[in-house]
């Protein structure tokens, strides 16, 4: 076993990640497009088809932080999980 977490990656941890990355992909690309929706909202003004839109996405993205409340928490899971304690 070696001194650096990298040199060493624990299954459990490459397991987590390949869990945890299409969750993050897809919320980041939701949050994107939701403020890509937003901006166009303040230029356009107010359109139903729009206006629906960003509903449907906050939903969406409401959703999944309820599901894995760890996309909001403020406190990366892998430091949570392996890192050095405080």
């Amino acid at each position: 076993m070696s001194n650096w977490f990298y040199d060493d990656i624990p299954v459990e941890y490459r397991d987590l990640r390949k869990f945890m990355q299409p969750i993050e992909n897809e919320y980041l690309e939701l949050r994107q497009l939701l403020a890509q929706t937003e901006k166009e909202i303040k230029t356009q003004g107010t359109d139903a088809e729009l206006e629906a839109r960003a509903a449907y996405l906050r939903k969406r993205i409401e959703a999944l932080e309820v599901k894995h409340p760890w996309l909001v928490s403020g406190l990366l899971l892998e430091h949570a999980l392996w890192g050095m304690p405080h």
